[in-house]
């Protein structure tokens, strides 16, 4: 097959970190023999790259001859409107399902009003793939239908246990220090990132060696040494689809805790050295008490999310397709 990817997410020298994962499940398709081409519209650089993006989706589809049309997040799905030549398949990734949210975890107006746009989009999409359950159910009941749940995928060649001792030398951290990895910017409302300092506040207040490690920004393998260097990931998030930090965690065994959101405790599921925790501060501090006490051990999270190996998502992708280009137009 020969697949056009419309994405407003992709990794630049600038930003080696955003949109990883679409670039991930590219490269993987391109691994299980298939043609990709991607357009990236650069809509954080200026919000005139969605109106341009109309013609260059024309012309590309012009141009060339595409079997589907892969929109990752609802704003990039508009622009692919305007052609009909290909099947069109709409990965949402959260918030243009959600809306953003301030510090208080409530979502914005406008940001909600958007959102619901976004939405609509599904109805002109032959299949739509969402992160978690719980995204299907905000979608309209016509695009429901036609929705499936797939989680992006995990490269375990990445992503995968190693030397701690070993990753900490090679970023200058302590040896001695509880690190509890945060994968995001501080910054960033919905992530929440006060739930963990108050967290690590009252633990240090008891006299526990223990300090946040936030890396956000990076290349992934940057990331992923991260993950072999740290004690236990934190995922304080009001809300989330299908977190990609929380199944690299798991791939690379590495305790976590996260408030139970979006697919969360579907993923954990059994798994030893893993806390899902309410949002309320007292139960959060509760579950990254436990992880300090628990100590330096390993999980078995890389065993529980085999089923989410990057190459076998692929896999479920494709086959999407395939069934995107059965749905008479």
């Amino acid at each position: 097959m020969k697949i056009l990817v419309v994405t407003n997410m992709y990794p630049t020298e600038t930003r080696p970190s955003h949109g990883s994962f679409v670039a991930s499940q590219v490269q993987s398709i391109r691994d299980a023999g298939h043609e990709v081409d991607v357009l990236f519209i650069e809509g954080d650089r200026s919000k005139l790259e969605y109106l341009k993006a109309f013609g260059r989706v024309r012309r590309t589809c012009r141009d060339t001859r595409y079997d589907v049309v892969h929109a990752h997040y609802g704003l990039s799905a508009i622009p692919c409107l305007v052609q009909r030549k290909a099947p069109l398949v709409i990965s949402y990734c959260g918030s243009d399902v959600f809306g953003h949210t301030d510090e208080h975890g409530n979502t914005k107006r406008a940001s909600a009003a958007l959102a619901w746009v976004q939405r609509q989009a599904g109805r002109f999409a032959r299949r739509v793939i969402v992160k978690s359950q719980e995204m299907v159910g905000l979608l309209p009941p016509s695009v429901q239908k036609m929705t499936e749940v797939v989680p992006n995928g995990v490269s375990f060649d990445r992503f995968h246990p190693g030397d701690r001792d070993a990753a900490r030398q090679d970023l200058g951290l302590d040896p001695e220090v509880f690190y509890v990895l945060f994968p995001y910017d501080p910054d960033r409302p919905r992530k929440n990132y006060a739930l963990l300092k108050g967290a690590v506040d009252q633990l240090q207040a008891e006299g526990r060696r223990i300090e946040p490690l936030v890396v956000h920004g990076q290349p992934p393998d940057r990331l992923a040494l991260a993950m072999r260097a740290a004690d236990c990931l934190a995922l304080t998030s009001f809300w989330e689809g299908s977190p990609n930090a929380l199944k690299e965690a798991m791939a690379s065994n590495l305790p976590l805790v996260a408030t139970d959101v979006g697919d969360i405790r579907w993923l954990v599921g059994g798994a030893e050295g893993c806390e899902v925790t309410g949002l309320a501060p007292k139960e959060f501090t509760a579950g990254l008490r436990k992880l300090h006490t628990r100590g330096i051990a390993p999980t078995n999270g890389r065993e529980t999310i085999a089923h989410l190996r990057i190459d076998r998502v692929a896999d479920t992708v494709i086959d999407l397709y395939k069934k995107a280009q059965l749905i008479p137009s």
